[in-house]
Parts: C-alpha cells; structure tokens; sequence
C-alpha cells in the first residue's frame, strides 16, 4: 500500500483555510461586507446569553399548554437574563479594570467576573431558623466577604437581603 499528497489539492484547501459562506439579502452598496461581517459576530454574545437559561437560571424543563403561560414563563426568563446583564456589567463597570478576587477558588484573580459566578457566590447564603421561648426568628446567615463586596459594588447595602 503505498499514498502520497496531492500537492495541488492541499494548495487548495489552505486557500480557503478560514472562510466560510455568509449569505445575506441585504445589498453591497447599504451594507459593507465588513460591517455585515461585524453583525453576524455578535450574534455568538446574544447565544450566550441563552445558554444562562440552561445554567445559572436553571430552567427546569415543564409542560405548559396554556399559550398565556408560555408568554408569561417566556417574559419572566427574559427579565431574568436581563437583570444578570445587567448584575455582570454594573460590577465590571465598578472594578474599572481591576480584577476582583475570591470567586475563583485559591482565590485566583477575575477580571471580567460573569454574571453566573456572581449568582453562584451567593449559593452558600442560607437562612438561620432560631426558635425562642415559644417564638421564631429567622435571619440570614453571616455574609462572607465576597457576598459583602458584591453587593457594594452592586450599591446595595447588606439590609437588601431579606428573609
């Protein structure tokens, strides 16, 4: 058995190494390719927004039948990856560049912290139940010191968390 390589064919290939097909209905003279181009590569943060819907939102898959209530489900994720946005980039916006420590484990720098690792800090916060002399008292658990700086950078107080 013997092979060798189409020298001409791999010309070929390498040529087109990179490209790829975008089709559009919109006219050259409107539309630069460049800028058509720069639209189509947004599109990718608007996906990965979605994907929060999967992870941090943990959307449990439910049957709806009622179309009201799909809308309703449907208004309510997307307020919620609005708030995320809006959560991630108030945060990045008040570390002006500087990178935030004690979301990563070994406590490794963040420069850009996201949303979902914002959301998952909080994921340790739990409520104390005290029961006392017949009454019952519940309170939120110490904050740790990362919760603490969020909700500062945030402008929230320590109050904004509530039983």
């Amino acid at each position: 058995m013997t092979w060798q390589i189409d020298a001409a064919a791999l010309e070929r290939l390498k040529e087109l190494e990179g490209v790829f097909v975008l089709k559009t209905n919109l006219s050259k003279s409107k539309h630069p390719i460049a800028t058509v181009l720069a639209k189509y590569r947004e599109q990718s943060k608007v996906e990965k927004r979605f994907h929060h819907l999967k992870g941090p939102l943990a959307v449990t898959p439910m049957f709806l039948e009622n179309p009201r209530r799909i809308a309703g489900l449907l208004i309510v994720l997307m307020w919620s990856l609005t708030v995320l946005a809006l959560m991630e980039r108030q945060v990045r916006k008040k570390l002006k560049g500087q990178p935030m420590y004690g979301l990563y484990p070994e406590n490794r720098p963040s420069p850009a912290p996201t949303g979902s690792r914002l959301i998952e800090t909080f994921a340790t916060l739990c409520i104390v139940i005290v029961h006392d002399d017949g009454s019952t008292h519940r309170r939120l658990a110490q904050l740790s010191p990362i919760q603490r700086e969020i909700l500062k950078l945030l402008d929230l107080p320590d109050t904004a968390l509530k039983t």
